[in-house]
């Protein structure tokens, strides 16, 4: 459900509040507003009497969510490379290199990475509701494209972003969102052949 809880849900399990602020050695206050959060970025579904469960997505509402992203961030990255600042490259640049780590990919916060690496590139377009609305999209599917690459490997995706940053850096709007688009119909392309995930 997040990176900082110890147990990794499934979707559709049950969250007990209590049982998750005994796990965490917390009071059930912090536990409900932490709940209260995921559950309007779409991760968590609240129920009554202090339960909630992991919410899942099917996959045409993945599907959807993809085509989402395809609409909106090809027009963002396209603005942001138009207007990015050495400083916002740089910054970028310094969220690409915690992938090449050289440890074993930890999954979990790989999603959190991926999901940085995407806002940072769109930021510099200005256009903060869209890019909130992206970022959105990116939590709500995170964990099926972590799925996916946990088959598939992260190389490929690992390339292509360093190839976006390679745009931004030859100020290069135009194959920039072309390779963006390009990156997310990838993902479109691994989840419609999987069927699962």
């Amino acid at each position: 459900m997040d990176a900082g809880m110890s147990t990794v849900r499934e979707d559709g399990s049950p969250i007990h509040q209590e049982d998750l602020a005994a796990e965490l050695g917390v009071s059930r206050i912090p536990v409900r507003e932490a709940l209260r959060q995921l559950a309007t970025e779409g991760l968590v579904k609240l129920n009554p009497y202090r339960s909630a469960e992991v919410s899942a997505l099917s996959m045409e509402e993945l599907i959807e969510r993809i085509e989402l992203r395809l609409w909106i961030e090809p027009k963002l990255i396209r603005i942001a490379i138009e207007r990015i600042t050495d400083a916002q490259i740089a910054k970028v640049a310094s969220i690409l290199r915690e992938y090449d780590s050289g440890e074993k990919p930890n999954w979990r916060s790989w999603a959190d990475i991926n999901c940085r690496f995407h806002v940072a590139m769109y930021e510099p377009s200005g256009r903060g509701l869209a890019v909130a609305f992206s970022e959105r999209l990116l939590k709500e599917t995170g964990r099926y494209r972590t799925r996916m690459l946990r088959r598939s490997g992260l190389a490929k995706a690992c390339e292509e972003h360093a190839a976006l940053l390679e745009q931004f850096r030859r100020r290069d709007p135009n194959r920039g969102a072309s390779l963006l688009r390009q990156h997310i119909l990838r993902w479109k392309t691994l989840c419609l052949t999987a069927r699962s995930y």
